[in-house]
């Protein structure tokens, strides 16, 4: 069920499209809950809906969700949309570093846990750290602009709630493909431990995916195929991407880049791969100009940690040699780069 979804999500990847439209900050947040927002037929350009019509229908929709106000606003973020937060306790489990003792549980919540936790794993294996989160965050700013839109919150209350979301959606992710990929995932999750029903669930995906597929189509220009990623760290100045490498998994990971790369756009001189944990993030590789003394390199400030996608973005050249084992030392040449070995 889930290879078949990941595949999906591969396949978008395929076609690159010259996404010419960037973001800007004060607006992505739009495209952040763009999904949920289609998905109710409701406004996806601008913060809130106009017509009479779809005020009633909008009031209607929290009344029964229990939104009133401010204050119970954010009571139904805090319990709805805490299932990344879910993944990760599941992640300490199954890396055998438990976060709590399930056995403080009642009975009907350990067994409910145990239910939910199984359920989730499958996703493990596609998802890594990705988790949850872009659901959590895509259905958090929507219902923060519909909030707005029926006079619970000022415009000023309400992109200040956006805030955290669109911070945390730009530090986990790196493309829309990712970032869909997590939503429909934290959908499917969010409509099992609903129902505890693998079918209602399965469901849910397809309509999603329906969804989604239009939204990354060339044909129909639909927003994620003409949109480009919001790239808002200050580091490698001109990339307006961040590309999938589908084959390289590793990409996903981080790596840690000299400032002279990533700040003052000096291509790579040489780079090697650090023996790191197993369960670590970290790819081991670290990248440099070549010119950085010993005084450069004693000091944090002058590195910075980034995925390994984005360097690769970068600088395309870099990927054939990423597979290298720890312990690799590429230094750069005039026909690319030539591995080189260490004499300890």
């Amino acid at each position: 069920m889930i290879e078949n979804l990941y595949e999906w999500k591969k396949q978008l990847a395929k076609e690159k499209a010259e996404r010419l439209e960037k973001q800007h900050k004060d607006k992505f947040y739009l495209l952040l809950s763009y999904i949920p927002a289609k998905f109710k037929l409701a406004q996806t350009d601008r913060m809130c809906v106009c017509s009479d019509k779809e005020l009633v229908l909008l009031k209607s929709d929290m009344d029964a969700m229990g939104i009133i106000d401010k204050k119970t606003l954010k009571e139904h973020l805090a319990y709805n949309y805490g299932n990344d937060g879910q993944y990760l306790q599941f992640c300490s489990f199954w890396k055998g570093e438990p976060c709590f003792d399930v056995n403080q549980l009642k009975e009907e919540t350990r067994t409910w846990f145990y239910q939910c936790e199984k359920y989730a794993k499958q996703f493990y294996d596609f998802l890594q750290t990705d988790g949850f989160l872009a659901w959590d965050v895509s259905e958090s700013i929507y219902r923060i602009r519909q909030s707005y839109t029926l006079g619970y919150l000022t415009m000023e209350e309400a992109i200040k709630m956006i805030e955290p979301y669109q911070v945390a959606a730009l530090q986990r992710y790196r493309n829309w493909e990712d970032f869909a990929f997590s939503y429909i995932c934290g959908g499917m999750y969010y409509m099992y431990k609903e129902t505890l029903q693998e079918e209602v669930s399965n469901k849910f995906k397809e309509k999603l995916m329906t969804l989604i597929t239009n939204l990354f189509s060339k044909e129909q220009e639909g927003i994620y195929y003409r949109s480009s990623w919001l790239i808002d760290n200050g580091y490698f100045q001109g990339l307006d991407r961040i590309d999938l490498f589908p084959d390289l998994p590793i990409a996903r990971q981080a790596c840690l880049v000299s400032c002279k790369i990533a700040k003052e756009n000096y291509e790579v001189g040489y780079f090697y791969r650090e023996q790191v944990g197993e369960t670590s993030n970290d790819s081991g590789w670290r990248f440099f100009a070549g010119d950085e003394d010993e005084s450069y390199i004693s000091k944090k400030e002058n590195f910075v940690v980034c995925g390994l996608d984005m360097i690769l973005s970068y600088q395309k050249d870099l990927c054939s040699y990423i597979a290298g084992n720890d312990g690799s030392v590429y230094v750069k040449e005039e026909d690319g780069y030539k591995k080189v070995d260490i004499v300890s």
